[in-house]
């Protein structure tokens, strides 16, 4: 009830205010010119954060002093997806840490960055034969991630090969001993 009694004088006021005039009054838009270059200017201030963000997070994750900074930076930097492709060497570098976390949070990682990592298949293929299952098993979805990303019919040889280079790999961790591997 409340709320007809308020839609009621509003109403009423809108039509009072409308009395006399034959059209509702213009809002006058503004040219395509003129939107255009703000569209554009957003754009580039954008891309200009997420460059300068990326930048930051990659100067983090080379100063991480403990396996929970690094993984922190490395999650940061997976959130960017396809926009962390110039952390990629910084991703790979930190999948030969002694830590199993931050190799298993790097290969998400690179993963998520989607087919422009597709040329560290083979680094990715090498994480399948780790000792830790998690890195296994993040690995593998990375692969998957890559190929997921993947939408072109016809694939290059040079990319075929990398594809195929992982399959023997991909293929055995379906035989590992620890089931979070195997899934």
């Amino acid at each position: 009830m409340r709320s007809s009694s308020l839609v009621l004088p509003f109403a009423k006021l809108v039509a009072a205010a409308s009395v006399g005039c034959s059209q509702p009054a213009a809002v006058p838009e503004r040219p395509a010119a003129v939107r255009q270059p703000a569209a554009v200017v957003e754009q580039a201030v954008d891309e200009t954060k997420k460059t300068a963000n990326l930048d930051a997070l990659r100067a983090q994750l080379a100063a991480a002093k403990d396996s929970d900074a690094a993984v922190l930076a490395l999650d940061t930097i997976a959130l960017l997806g396809p926009n962390a492709q110039a952390a990629i060497d910084d991703l790979v570098k930190a999948t030969t840490s002694d830590d199993a976390r931050v190799r298993w949070h790097a290969a998400r990682a690179i993963g998520l960055v989607g087919e422009e990592a597709i040329a560290q298949l083979p680094v990715l293929a090498g994480l399948l034969a780790d000792s830790d299952p998690i890195v296994v098993a993040q690995s593998a979805a990375a692969i998957g991630l890559i190929r997921k990303d993947d939408e072109r019919t016809e694939t290059p040889p040079k990319d075929a090969a990398l594809y195929e280079s992982v399959f023997a790999p991909l293929a055995k961790t379906a035989l590992h001993s620890d089931p979070r591997a195997r899934r």
